[in-house]
């Protein structure tokens, strides 16, 4: 499921824009002037996905509607709805304390919106007893949500606790399963203009939170990912070579002396290319001779050798993508080599090894967007990029969309770009949508 178009009425009073994701390619370029609403289209739709709801009763807006792909023809509506704009047969209600609600309505099928969700933004100056009204009007269906803290309260709980953010009602959620699909076949990330340092997580209230290098992190993370396919590695080999004699007395056929050869020759390939990352230790020597009394054993066993080096698969895939854009395009003068022990390493160009810290910024801010892009990002995720060009050089501009390109046949995604630099866009005028052009018309 991927995102087909986005619409947004009203967005600051001034500006209403109609945005078509790219299909072919997976890369939709958003262009304009400072000021005109590039970075906060992103935000929008990074906030929605993700479950930050307070975001929209902070945001001045009308109406956006987020059409989704497929053959059910699914999307979206946000809504916000003055108070005054209330209509006497709205299934909502006028009152006191709040002069907007915000509504989520799903479809399909082009058919009419049924409501699914919403919440009313609820004002600091609220009583106690202005929220306990609303809270009872909508009780059957609601949760009572802090959406700062993600806590939640029941009416009880509501007198003493005044600072909450909003009330969160459901609407026919029996009959309303859509919200459901959606969240769950569609992931949006955003790797944001600033991403060179990032905030640890704290373990407890007391704790102040860490600022970690990106950089750091992600040679930590990388690390833990070797490790964890090693010993799942490991863990079959373990029950593959426990259970060798036995398959080997059960086993009945074997494969032809041609579909061996060729077989035995891919794998002895992949696992050189194993070894050059140090995902492997070890290397299975060609030369074998596949005749009559020895196809039992070697057919069992590189079916076996087989199946204990295919969980390296999908890293060997990123590995051998994230080196050879680094090293091929990216890196003057240094190179990025793969260590099981440190994640990822640089070095210099007579191999004399660099602190991480050491790069250059322009060098930091590639390195994280890509691993952002390739290890950090799952198939079917809508990745919303902001302002690439950050410490890019020129020459690592003109490349940028290339390299995006590649990283999508690989993981599958789609790729929303807001950028003022025609660098990245290079040959790719195509792909852009121009939000000066929509409001001058």
């Amino acid at each position: 499921m991927i995102i087909d178009k986005i619409k947004i009425t009203g967005l600051f009073e001034q500006f209403d824009y109609t945005i078509p994701l790219n299909k072919e390619g997976g890369v939709t370029i958003l262009t304009g002037p400072n000021g005109y609403g590039k970075t906060m289209i992103l935000n929008i739709l990074y906030n929605f996905f993700n479950g930050n709801l307070s975001f929209f009763a902070k945001l001045i807006f009308k109406q956006i509607e987020i059409f989704l792909s497929g053959e059910k023809g699914m999307g979206v509506i946000i809504k916000k709805i003055e108070s005054k704009d209330q209509k006497p047969n709205d299934n909502l209600v006028n009152f006191p304390t709040t002069d907007q609600v915000i509504v989520i309505e799903f479809f399909e099928d082009g058919k009419e919106h049924d409501s699914s969700f919403g919440f009313w933004p609820i004002d600091a100056k609220s009583s106690a007893h202005d929220i306990q009204d609303l809270h009872r009007y909508c009780e059957a269906h609601s949760i009572t949500i802090d959406l700062e803290t993600g806590k939640h309260y029941d009416s009880g709980a509501l007198a003493g606790y005044h600072p909450i953010t909003a009330l969160l009602f459901e609407i026919n959620e029996t009959k309303n399963k859509k919200k459901d699909i959606i969240f769950e076949n569609l992931h949006v990330n955003l790797i944001k203009e600033q991403r060179l340092l990032r905030q640890t997580v704290q373990r407890s209230k007391d704790e102040s939170p860490a600022i970690t290098p990106s950089i750091l992190e992600y040679a930590e993370d990388l690390k833990a990912a070797i490790k964890d396919a090693q010993a799942e590695s490991l863990k079959i080999s373990e029950k593959l070579d426990g259970s060798f004699p036995k398959k080997l007395l059960e086993k009945k056929g074997w494969m032809d002396n041609a579909e061996f050869h060729d077989r035995f020759e891919k794998m002895v390939e992949k696992q050189e290319r194993l070894y050059e990352f140090g995902l492997v230790s070890n290397k299975t020597e060609p030369g074998y001779n596949y005749e009559a009394g020895s196809e039992k054993v070697l057919s069992l066993f590189l079916e076996n050798t087989e199946e204990k080096i295919s969980v390296f698969d999908d890293l060997l895939a990123k590995l051998e993508l994230f080196t050879n854009i680094m090293n091929q395009r990216r890196l003057l003068f240094k190179s990025v080599k793969i260590d099981p022990n440190r994640g990822f390493s640089f070095f210099t160009q007579k191999n004399k090894p660099l602190d991480l810290k050491d790069l250059s910024s322009g060098e930091q801010h590639e390195v994280v967007l890509l691993y952002e892009l390739i290890f950090k990002t799952k198939p079917n995720t809508l990745v919303l990029i902001d302002e690439p060009e950050i410490s890019l050089h020129i020459a690592w501009q003109n490349e940028f969309l290339n390299d995006i390109m590649e990283i999508i046949r690989l993981q599958q995604i789609q790729v929303l770009i807001a950028t003022h630099s025609p660098q990245i866009i290079n040959e790719y005028w195509d792909l852009t949508v121009n939000l000066e052009t929509q409001v001058e018309a």
